[in-house]
């Protein structure tokens, strides 16, 4: 899952997956948690689409952070945005991965069509789906295959 760490006292940007025990908190109890830490007040806002908690983001504030809760209810609110933009360059990926599948499948579809025998649409089929899957090896079959008569199955 995408996470980020923004330094912006020293300007630095990292991507760190360390959930924080805040962090989870407002993740489980899907409300924001203000604690107290030796550096000044931590706040971690759950980030949600449709009432599904997504994540949260935390905040370090200093030892004069000292939020109102109209401050607290605008970071709720950008949580909701955020939420609501993660949620939505997610379906955007999602579409294009389903785009470029179709466009694949398309593809394939066309060399399948340009055969002009059985043979040559296997192979055809076999070659696309090898370059496709990054297989070493395909087998095709058609047909059923031959019933072992001595045991009654096929084999």
């Amino acid at each position: 899952a995408p996470a980020l760490d923004l330094d912006l006292i020293n300007n630095a940007s990292k991507a760190d997956t360390h959930w924080t025990s805040t962090i989870k908190q407002a993740i489980q109890s899907n409300q924001s948690i203000q604690t107290e830490s030796g550096q000044g007040n931590v706040i971690s806002v759950p980030l949600r689409v449709r009432g599904q908690v997504i994540g949260a983001m935390e905040f370090e504030m200093d030892e004069q952070g000292e939020l109102a809760p109209e401050d607290i209810a605008m970071m709720e609110e950008v949580s909701e945005q955020l939420g609501l933009a993660a949620e939505t360059n997610r379906l955007y990926e999602t579409s294009q991965r389903i785009a470029q599948r179709e466009a694949l499948v398309n593809e394939i579809s066309t060399r399948l069509q340009s055969g002009t025998s059985v043979e040559m649409t296997l192979t055809n089929a076999a070659r696309s789906l090898k370059d496709v899957l990054k297989a070493n090896k395909v087998a095709i079959r058609l047909g059923k295959p031959p019933v072992d008569i001595a045991n009654g199955s096929n084999s």
